[in-house]
Parts: structure tokens; C-alpha cells; sequence
């Protein structure tokens, strides 16, 4: 909770995967790469509570033998290829009910993301007053794009706009060392060269 804000942690972890197969459970520095979101969002100050929604057998066997976080079964619906984070995210809202103000989704392809990156993140958009808050970091070309790590959102707006983005979305930024999105083996050979702290 921050400022009386009550503040929920949505991890989203299917099982299938297009460009990199099974990435969500490949192992990174000897853990799963689902882990590392976790641990990281464990450490945060302002998550109130912290679930996973996931269809993958191993996630399931790993959350309940070795994590105490909540677990969100995912139907085959919105485990395609082509489901849309917002509907996950939606269909979380309905089945939880539980008053939450804010919600933070965070993408277990992000491992680099630090938990003052999402602490930091949430502080900038309650102090601002905005309803939504996504991550980024500096392209090549010297502008700035989306980076996967962080998406935070006010959970009446979304209920009501059902999106991310709008025009009064504010940013927060984040180097690039802590803003690799792994989606391809290229990625996850890069990651691996890259030191992670438990």
C-alpha cells in the first residue's frame, strides 16, 4: 500500500510460447525464468499481495512446492497465442474482487526489473495523480519505446476502458541493463551473459 492506495502484483506466465519455446520455465542462471519476477516482486514495499495467472503444469509445481504467492488457474481461452494481457487482466479483476485501487502487471520476461524500479514506479503514479503508468527505456535511436517490465493501472479506469494506454499515460524510465524483454533465443542467450542477484 502506498498513500492508501491498495495495490495488487499480477504475474502472467502461459505455458505456450511462439518465437521461444517454453520460455517462461527455461532456465536462467539456474532458476526459472519466471522466478525472477517473483523475487524481485516479493521484495517490494508497496505490493500488497502478489498473484501468478498460469496454465504451465511446472509453474503450478513449483509455486505450491517452493513459493508462497497466490495461483490463478488459466483457462485454454486465454492462454492462446493471440490473448491480449488486458484480458487476462480482466478476467483476473472479476474472479479476485477483493478492492484493490491499483494494479501492477508485471511480464516474467522482464528478469532485470529490480523492485525499486516497481516501487519507484508506483510512487510516480499515485504522486502524479494518473490512472496508468507503463515502463520504458531509451531506443537506439535516441528516442523511447515500451520495455515490457512494468504496466501500472487504476483498477475503476480499467474495468471501465479495459486498456493500458492513453494519452495521459505518464512513463517510467529505466536503463537499458534492467529493460531486456527476452522473446527470442537471442535474447536468452544475451540474458545469460548478464548477472542476476537473488
Amino acid at each position: 500500500m502506498y498513500k492508501g492506495k491498495k495495490i495488487f502484483g499480477l504475474i502472467t506466465a502461459r505455458a505456450g510460447s511462439k518465437r521461444l519455446k517454453n520460455k517462461n520455465t527455461l532456465k536462467l542462471h539456474k532458476k526459472p525464468l519466471f522466478y525472477w519476477t517473483i523475487n524481485e516482486a516479493l521484495k517490494s514495499k508497496y505490493l500488497d499481495n502478489l498473484y501468478i495467472s498460469t496454465d504451465d503444469k511446472k509453474i503450478k509445481f513449483f509455486i505450491k512446492k517452493k513459493l508462497k504467492i497466490n495461483l490463478i488457474n488459466r483457462t485454454k481461452k486465454l492462454s492462446q497465442d493471440h490473448t491480449k494481457s488486458e484480458d487476462v487482466v480482466y478476467d483476473f479483476i472479476k474472479k479476485v474482487k477483493s478492492g484493490y485501487d491499483i494494479i501492477c502487471l508485471l511480464q516474467p520476461t522482464s528478469p532485470y526489473r529490480k523492485c525499486f524500479d516497481i516501487d519507484n514506479a508506483i510512487k510516480k503514479m499515485i504522486n502524479n495523480n494518473s490512472k496508468t503508468l507503463i515502463s520504458i527505456t531509451e531506443s537506439i535511436k535516441k528516442s523511447f519505446e515500451f520495455n515490457g517490465a512494468i504496466y501500472l493501472v487504476d483498477v475503476i479506469f480499467f474495468k471501465r476502458k479495459k486498456i493500458f494506454y492513453n494519452k495521459k499515460t505518464i512513463f517510467y524510465r529505466m536503463p537499458k541493463s534492467r529493460s531486456l524483454d527476452i522473446d527470442t533465443k537471442e535474447d536468452f542467450q544475451l540474458a545469460k551473459k548478464i548477472k542476476l542477484s537473488q
